[in-house]
């Protein structure tokens, strides 16, 4: 299994190796509630309480008036939602 990024135009990203630095520019994320470090598919990833307010925050990104793209690995680990 490989993981890559490409830089081109990289606007922030976030590895979650035990912190939450965004390593393309300053948008360093801040946790809120009570997120951990868990192995994730590539290296660590975050992990979130659906039943707590477990949350990173980070500084505004001007995003307004921009075309933009994110991408994220999700592995939900149970859902509540009986429709879903």
């Amino acid at each position: 299994n490989q993981t890559w990024s490409s830089s081109q135009s990289l606007f922030a990203f976030w590895r979650f190796e035990n912190n939450y630095l965004d390593q393309a520019n300053t948008y360093n994320g801040t946790p809120v509630g009570s997120p951990t470090f868990v192995r994730g598919y590539a290296g660590q990833a975050v992990s979130f309480d659906a039943n707590s307010t477990d949350m990173i925050s980070t500084p505004r990104i001007p995003l307004v008036n921009t075309s933009f793209s994110m991408s994220t690995w999700i592995y939900p680990t149970g859902l509540t939602n009986a429709l879903h």
